[in-house]
């Protein structure tokens, strides 16, 4: 899958900085992990629960990352410790807001999952077992991601990595 970047991103203009500035590129693959980067990347630098995309802007751009989208906020800190910050790195007004659409206007597939999230002190694994192996036993796929690591729930009812 192949997308132009302006096209991509073009209903979120109004939430952007200086559009003025972003060079049109065509798109193949997006990520939040500086170390996936391959041709025509867009790195995705998000706040996450231990570190922030924000400290390896510099290493996706590094690693050929044709163009960096972040929130507003982390890149005017950002901005800050460069001596001129790249066009490519663009900036979007509460990117956390947006970042489960943006991925599915790339990757249209992923909208047609069904997602279920399981919270709670106790019993999470048990739980996200029990219906991944209901839904297995209901032919429906299903694949699970946890403490215990993320796998398909094959047909005979258990997970392979």
């Amino acid at each position: 899958m192949s997308r132009s970047l302006l096209n991509w991103l073009a209903r979120y203009w109004s939430y952007m900085d200086d559009v003025s500035k972003i060079i049109d590129c065509e798109v193949k693959h997006i990520t939040t992990d500086s170390r996936d980067i391959k041709p025509h990347t867009v790195f995705i630098a998000q706040r996450g629960y231990q570190q922030h995309g924000s400290h390896f802007v510099r290493h996706a751009i590094d690693n050929g990352a044709m163009a960096v989208l972040m929130d507003s906020k982390d890149r005017a800190e950002l901005a800050k410790t460069w001596s001129q910050m790249p066009a490519s790195v663009m900036a979007m007004h509460e990117l956390h807001d947006f970042i489960e659409q943006i991925i599915c206007d790339f990757y249209p597939q992923v909208d047609d999952i069904v997602k279920v999230g399981v919270t709670g002190t106790n019993g999470k694994t048990t739980v996200t077992q029990l219906v991944a192996q209901l839904a297995s036993a209901l032919q429906v796929k299903s694949a699970v991601i946890g403490t215990l690591g993320a796998g398909i729930m094959a047909e005979h009812g258990q997970l392979t990595k």
